[in-house]
């Protein structure tokens, strides 16, 4: 069984072996499972992540929570230790 570094690493390969067509199924594929959650629904505020290139995008997520009037917060990295959330503003 591998161990986490090995398991990253694979996992890191095969994110930068996928396509940009590809990635944007899967992007919207989460997107749409997150949205149709009924916790998502019901939320009024939501925090997600501002993706890097080889990431799953939220932007769809985002777009949507700000036009359904939720607060939508990112985490912004203060330093290596500290993060901190920051409200999006549509």
């Amino acid at each position: 069984m591998p161990n986490k570094k090995e398991l990253r690493k694979a996992m890191d390969a095969r994110l930068h072996a996928l396509t940009a067509a590809e990635k944007e199924t899967w992007s919207a594929a989460v997107c749409a499972r997150l949205t149709a959650l009924p916790q998502y629904q019901k939320a009024k505020r939501i925090m997600a992540f501002l993706n890097m290139p080889d990431e799953v995008s939220l932007d769809a997520l985002i777009r949507d929570a700000l036009q359904a009037g939720k607060e939508v917060y990112v985490p912004v990295c203060l330093d290596r230790t500290r993060l901190e959330a920051h409200r999006l503003e549509a």
